[in-house]
């Protein structure tokens, strides 16, 4: 018995949510840090990503600087996209991204240098990533959106789809989402699943309450996305808080970030490469793009679930792991 409370009170100690404890967790420390993260990622991140589409636009295309200049003060999504598609697709997508690249440097950066703890803690608390349990993830995800994607659409009212499929460009596309995404991705799991929930797993212990102000916080950042003027309000619950807030469950249930990480980089990869709307592209055309004037709408806050839902059944039920250890240890005592 004295084996299972010992074994119970290490994994408490190695729990996700609490690795901020293996670092400095002074308040100055996460005033500063949350000052670097934000500072890098939506000052001189979008500096950086303004710069670059400026001096792209000119060099690829005719449109002058003043010109793209009030496209985006008009928000002018449609056209913006549109005169920056003669640009490389790999330089569009280090231009689009390259905010997050700014970001993921500064969380590494805050972890290391003023927390100083690992950097493997926001990612896990075992002795390394787990590379098989991540891809496991990520084809899961991918096939199940895939599958509930196509099943919904023909129970929708069926927008118009293009076909974009083009070998080369296509390839190209590809190869930008397989390089540049994993690294978008991967500030936002290290930013709001990992240094996020470790500084509020200082303070709060409860499961649901970690979940919703995660949920909440992933989802502020993304209502300036030209999506939700595309599609309405109930796009800030179906495509931002729901999954914000099943991120945030899966690494808590997993314990890791392996899962949640797969799973955002999966939906992206699938809307990047496979399926989009025209009014929601990053990386030139995908295969599949939906056009016509649509909204969000409550079904698609169902999807949403299901989606995220089917993934939490195979993984947490059917899947269910098995604490061997522990049974182990409470057989010896």
């Amino acid at each position: 018995m004295i084996g299972v409370i010992n074994f119970l009170t290490m994994a408490q100690k190695k729990k996700f949510s609490q690795l901020a404890k293996l670092g400095k967790n002074e308040w100055w420390r996460y005033l500063f840090g949350f000052a670097i993260i934000l500072i890098s990622w939506l000052v001189i991140g979008s500096i950086l990503h303004l710069t670059l589409q400026v001096y792209l636009t000119q060099k690829y295309t005719p449109l002058s600087a003043q010109e793209l200049l009030k496209l985006l003060e008009n928000s002018e999504i449609a056209k913006i996209n549109e005169s920056f598609a003669p640009v490389p697709i790999g330089l569009q997508g280090l231009t689009l991204l390259s905010s997050f690249f700014v970001g993921l440097l500064a969380v590494l950066f805050v972890v290391k240098v003023i927390h100083k703890r690992a950097i493997k803690t926001l990612f896990t608390n075992r002795s390394k990533f787990s590379y098989s349990h991540f891809l496991h993830g990520f084809i899961v995800f991918l096939l199940i959106t895939a599958v509930v994607s196509f099943v919904s659409y023909f129970f929708s009212e069926r927008p118009g789809i293009e076909i974009n499929f083009e070998p080369i460009n296509f390839l190209m596309l590809l190869l930008a989402a397989c390089l540049l995404l994993p690294l978008q991705v991967m500030f936002e799991e290290l930013f709001f699943r990992s240094y996020l929930i470790q500084f509020l797993g200082l303070k709060i212990r409860n499961f649901w309450s970690l979940i919703i102000t995660t949920g909440i916080i992933f989802t502020i950042p993304h209502l300036a996305n030209p999506e939700v003027e595309a599609f309405g309000v109930w796009i800030i619950l179906a495509g931002y808080l729901i999954p914000g807030m099943f991120f945030a469950g899966i690494t808590l249930v997993d314990n890791r970030l392996e899962l949640s990480y797969a799973a955002h980089l999966a939906n992206n990869f699938f809307v990047v490469v496979f399926v989009s709307h025209e009014a929601a592209i990053l990386l030139g055309q995908p295969l599949l793009t939906v056009t016509g004037t649509i909204e969000a709408s409550v079904a698609d806050s169902i999807v949403s679930l299901v989606r995220f839902g089917l993934f939490c059944l195979y993984f947490f039920l059917i899947r269910k792991p098995k604490s061997n250890q522990l049974r182990e240890i409470s057989s010896r005592s």
